[in-house]
């Protein structure tokens, strides 16, 4: 099934609203800038007197289906090459969403999620995303695998939105 832009930032921004209220009571976030968000970092949490730290918020659906976690190694296939939010990203932490029905958020850094880069790659499959004109190229790493790196494993479940107000 090929990807339309569009439809995955649409829902790329439905997840971000999700994800600002899971952690809201727990950290002060401010959304980033444009030019913080090309350069990976979606958002800046921070809690108290600390320094803000730079996170970037992944939503995987598929994963539901498939039981792996997809490292885009590769943005963009063609005409010209994009390197993926693996090696690009200056955000410190990811947080990466397995919707419900698995309803889990991993919390990892950065540096262990690549610092584990090349393992996975020699051990795991490739996989692709079809979009308009152009691959999009990851490493298909098994949930359990990844949760090895992961610093925090948190339940999600989704808001219910008809409690009585």
């Amino acid at each position: 099934m090929q990807h339309s832009f569009t439809e995955k930032l649409n829902e790329g921004k439905n997840w971000e609203r999700k994800l600002d209220q899971f952690f809201a009571n727990r950290f002060a976030i401010a959304p980033a800038t444009l030019q913080e968000d090309k350069a990976g970092t979606d958002r800046w949490f921070s809690r108290g007197a600390a320094r803000p730290f730079g996170v970037q918020y992944k939503a995987d659906p598929k994963c539901i289906q498939t039981g792996n976690i997809f490292i885009e190694t590769v943005s963009v296939d063609a005409p010209k090459l994009k390197q993926g939010w693996v090696y690009t990203t200056e955000a410190k932490f990811m947080v990466y969403l397995i919707p419900p029905p698995v309803g889990l958020i991993y919390i990892c850094r950065l540096s262990d999620i690549r610092q584990a880069l090349p393992e996975w790659s020699a051990k795991f499959p490739r996989g692709t995303c079809p979009n308009k004109g152009y691959y999009t190229i990851g490493i298909l790493v098994p949930r359990a695998e990844f949760a090895r790196v992961a610093l925090h494993t948190l339940r999600y479940k989704e808001p219910d939105t008809n409690e009585a107000k």
